[in-house]
């Protein structure tokens, strides 16, 4: 006895269904590359700000140390290209102290620092 099982039309995917499936999953790797792509730019932007914020610290650190001293409006950064220093100094209520915002610049992100020094 030779039995032979037919082939039934169910057993396999129609052309509909491989479209649809591609479909999905296309649409899953498109949210992938969303996140990646979200990812990197935050760890980007969240280097620069480090960066800037640093710089920011010494120059609050070095007006601390050094009221005197008078700084560049901007520097050249090797690889980080231009920072710029903005200050803005303000009188305060109280007598011989002055209110400092310093702002650092660069070309993907900003920091604003306010401080008080005495005169």
């Amino acid at each position: 006895m030779n039995y032979r099982v037919k082939p039934s039309l169910s057993a396999a995917f129609t052309l509909i269904e491989v479209i649809v499936a591609i479909s999905v999953l296309a649409v899953a790797m498109l949210g992938v590359y969303s996140l990646v792509n979200q990812s990197i730019f935050m760890a980007t932007y969240g280097r620069e700000k480090d960066f800037v914020s640093d710089r920011a610290f010494e120059r609050v650190a070095l007006s601390l140390h050094y009221p005197r001293s008078s700084w560049e409006p901007s520097e050249e950064v090797k690889g980080k290209g231009k920072i710029t220093y903005e200050v803005q100094r303000t009188p305060t209520l109280l007598p011989g102290v002055t209110s400092v915002i310093l702002t650092v610049k660069s070309n993907d992100a900003a920091v604003i620092y306010e401080y008080f020094e005495r005169n």
